[in-house]
């Protein structure tokens, strides 16, 4: 019931595109809260977090957003090309991106930090805790397949999936936030 409560309070505060990225931190802020006493009020820990993670959020929303632009750009070209060297430059930089910015959003929900800091805990937790990150990849590339799959599941995927993820990856940093 949370997953779905926590999913719906994002999907709301998404609605002006540019605040996604403080709504993800919100519901990871929530979901932590969450994990610690599952009687945490919803409503105030999810604004609580908006709040707190409103600038950092939004730059990193921004950020991921032109890296992200770019990725597509390069597969765009790399798929086109016959070149391998093109194929693999397109592939490390995927790798790149999936290092250091899978791990933005829980951390700007956890901890103060500049971004070079943020940017160096999350690639420093993808290579410390590579299995894990493997998980979480391969769980987010799963449920976008589920989401992908057509109109219905993309309608109802949308309320539940997003929340669903958010709360699996939160339960799995987590521990790697207690292991640090």
């Amino acid at each position: 019931r949370n997953v779905v409560l926590a999913n719906c309070l994002w999907l709301l505060f998404s609605i002006p595109v540019i605040t996604i990225g403080a709504a993800t931190c919100a519901v990871f802020y929530l979901n932590f809260k969450l994990l610690e006493n599952e009687d945490a009020p919803l409503w105030e820990n999810f604004i609580k977090g908006f709040k707190s993670s409103f600038v950092q959020g939004t730059v990193m929303l921004v950020f991921t957003a032109l890296f992200g632009g770019c990725l597509f750009f390069i597969w765009s070209t790399a798929l086109n090309s016959d070149s391998f060297i093109m194929k693999a430059g397109a592939f490390i930089c995927s790798l790149l991106f999936i290092m250091f910015y899978i791990y933005t959003f829980p951390l700007i929900a956890r901890y103060n930090n500049s971004f070079k800091n943020i940017f160096k805990n999350s690639a420093g937790m993808s290579f410390t805790y590579m299995w894990k990150t493997i998980i979480i990849v391969l769980l987010a590339a799963f449920f976008y397949v589920i989401f992908c799959w057509n109109f219905w599941t993309l309608v109802v995927g949308g309320v539940f999936i997003p929340g669903l993820f958010m709360y699996i990856m939160s339960r799995i940093v987590k521990t790697m936030f207690v292991q640090m």
